[in-house]
């Protein structure tokens, strides 16, 4: 007769059946059944990790100068179009904060306004300097806009520009 093996060191099958339909499962009982289950599980939280993080494992989830450059620049054509097609813009400066965190939603840090406005009934005029955590690139974006009717403060025609580097004043 062969020798008898206790449970846990090598007698048990590494996949076990289980329940009335036969299916088979890891066994916790063998090491390697254990090893399979918990590193399928590690797997399996990376891997969700990953998605929700992309760029967690790269370095890649701060802003850089590029980035931050396309999202500004995409900005201009959005608030007008929302100005234009949409119902108007309350406030150019929110709306232009909210359009370049969206563009860059897939990475940490804020997204810093900094600069003037000038708001009347039916006109509006700001420049911004636009920087993010994680760069040192500056962007200037100058906003004018014109609302109708007296006490217009809902714009409904907004220019934007931008260039390279801080507002001046």
């Amino acid at each position: 007769m062969g020798e008898q093996r206790p449970p846990g060191e090598g007698g048990e099958p590494v996949f076990a059946r289980v329940g009335r339909h036969g299916r088979y499962a890891y066994n916790l009982r063998n090491p390697v059944g254990r090893a399979l289950a918990v590193g399928g599980a590690v797997i399996g939280v990376v891997a969700m990790t990953a998605v929700m993080r992309p760029g967690l494992f790269t370095g890649r989830d701060r802003w850089d100068a590029g980035e931050l450059q396309e999202a500004v620049t995409a900005a201009g054509p959005a608030l007008e179009t929302s100005a234009t097609a949409g119902p108007g813009i309350d406030d150019p400066k929110e709306s232009l904060r909210a359009i370049v965190e969206r563009a860059g939603d897939k990475y940490e840090g804020t997204v810093d306004l900094s600069g003037g406005q000038q708001r009347e009934p039916g006109w509006y005029e700001g420049s911004f300097t636009v920087s993010a955590d994680g760069t040192d690139a500056e962007f200037c974006v100058t906003l004018t806009g014109t609302g109708s009717g007296p006490l217009a403060f809902r714009y409904r025609w907004v220019t934007v520009t931008s260039a390279e580097g801080a507002c001046e004043g």
